[in-house]
């Protein structure tokens, strides 16, 4: 079973490629409006996501065939470990024991379900996908089942986003005292929320 520090050793990787200025957004805090309350200056603040374009890195975002099955592989052992999920089961067993208590849970069991996706097709059904600029067609047929997804690049930068969060416990981009339990689910909540409306 995957350690906290083989996690954190995998998400290094990826972070220090090409997939964080690529696919993995950021997010920034500006200010929109100050009113005085009490005698003190309060801030409403905007969340922004955006994107890094910046010095070489090593390729990985090119390799998606690889990048894919490195994240999956990641967000499948920090689940295993998050939930004592049994080491070297099925990937439909860790699926179907995900706990759905949560928005989190909820947000982890659907990205789960999408990787599963396109590391299976990526593993078993390479010739079914048809990837174009960071976007994703799949179609296959397993055990008599029809496996369909459509996601254009944005719903995977999401994706990727929502996975390198989960898995840090923490969003890129955010300190201080805007990293708390709320900001953290409300930020989850919002990506999910777009990478849905990216998903067919």
């Amino acid at each position: 079973m995957m350690d906290r520090d083989y996690i954190d050793a995998i998400i290094k990787v990826i972070l220090e490629s090409d997939m964080t200025d690529r696919n993995v957004k950021r997010v920034s805090l500006r200010p929109m409006t100050c009113e005085i309350r009490d005698g003190k200056e309060v801030y409403d603040c905007e969340l922004n996501f955006s994107d890094v374009i910046g010095h070489s890195r090593a390729k990985l975002s090119e390799a998606w065939v690889a990048s894919n099955l490195l994240i999956f592989t990641v967000f499948d052992g920090y689940l295993e470990v998050k939930y004592g999920l049994q080491e070297g089961g099925s990937f439909r067993n860790h699926y179907q024991h995900l706990p759905m208590n949560d928005d989190i849970e909820l947000i982890q069991k659907d990205c789960y379900r999408i990787m599963k996706l396109i590391r299976n097709a990526a593993q078993h059904n390479l010739s079914s996908i048809a990837y174009n600029n960071g976007s994703y067609s799949i179609r296959y047929v397993f055990n008599g089942t029809e496996y369909i997804l459509r996601i254009n690049k944005n719903g995977m930068d999401c994706l990727y986003t929502l996975l390198i969060n989960i898995i840090r416990e923490s969003i890129i981009g955010l300190y201080g005292k805007f990293h708390t339990k709320g900001h953290f689910v409300g930020i989850l909540r919002r990506l999910y929320e777009e990478m849905c409306s990216e998903v067919d």
